[in-house]
């Protein structure tokens, strides 16, 4: 009986070792690895720009994250009339997306926030943790449950939060990082406490390097002198393409060009951007 017993045991051991190989090897071919998941792209549905036909340009920012079978959409722009249009133009399904991340509480980033929550319930909410009390609990209250992100952390396998940081003026922001085989992906909404701070903390926390930094930039008013300065400051960092939008001003997105070439990525809505190249 004894002997029985442990050849039972045995066999169950063999069979849940089948078992977790069996499951870890699917993951690892869904999600291309720790911390990075496959196939990566963005598409761009709410901006001050244009690139696609039948696309409406507006002040604000939604960008749509597509990470391993997973949907995050990032800030949801500033009028939901355009941004369901801008979705629909593009072949976007709203009850598709899994997640939604703000990067900050402006108005131009949470238009449509309330109209994508009354269409999908439960849908889970990222907010920086200093999101106005009253504004968590409206959204609480259809059913949404919200995330206050302090610290950086995990949205969906290869998406991460960089965590809120503070501007000098007192905005709490956080951004997107994005794992991929050649580095990190930074998007941001409009950068308030600074593009290149916001660089800095995500290669300093995720430990490896940044190479596309692409969404709002908050230069509009900037002198050319301080534009050229954070031309200077990513570049220290190795940021080797850049995509300027929403916020960054005309005259930023110039000098930007014009220092990134053939690096440089024109944004608007009807980006569509793989970052499996």
């Amino acid at each position: 009986m004894k002997s029985m017993r442990t050849r039972s045991g045995w066999r169950r051991l063999l069979v849940l070792a089948v078992v977790f190989w069996t499951v870890h090897t699917a993951a690892a071919s869904a999600w291309g690895g720790a911390g990075m998941a496959r196939p990566l792209s963005i598409e761009v549905v709410y901006d001050n720009y244009t690139v696609a036909e039948g696309c409406e340009a507006e002040w604000g920012y939604a960008c749509l994250v597509r990470a391993g079978g997973k949907v995050v959409l990032f800030d949801t722009g500033g009028m939901p009339g355009i941004l369901f249009r801008n979705m629909a133009a593009m072949d976007i399904d709203p009850m598709s997306i899994d997640a939604i991340v703000i990067s900050h509480t402006h108005g131009d980033h949470i238009g449509g926030l309330f109209d994508l929550v009354e269409k999908k319930k439960g849908i889970p909410l990222y907010l920086p943790a200093s999101a106005n009390d009253h504004l968590v609990r409206s959204l609480e209250s259809r059913s949404s449950p919200v995330i206050r992100v302090g610290e950086p952390l995990a949205i969906v396998p290869g998406v991460y939060s960089t965590g809120e940081l503070r501007s000098a003026g007192g905005v709490g922001e956080q951004a997107l990082y994005l794992r991929t085989a050649k580095g990190g992906v930074l998007v941001t909404g409009c950068a308030h406490p600074g593009v290149a701070v916001i660089t800095d903390r995500a290669r300093r926390h995720f430990k490896e390097p940044i190479h596309f930094v692409f969404g709002g930039f908050h230069l509009l008013e900037a002198p050319d002198e301080a534009i050229d300065a954070v031309i200077g400051e990513l570049r220290e960092m190795d940021v080797t393409r850049l995509g300027p939008s929403h916020c960054t001003g005309d005259r930023a997105i110039e000098r930007m060009h014009a220092a990134y070439g053939g690096n440089f990525v024109a944004m608007g809505v009807g980006n569509r951007i793989s970052l499996e190249d």
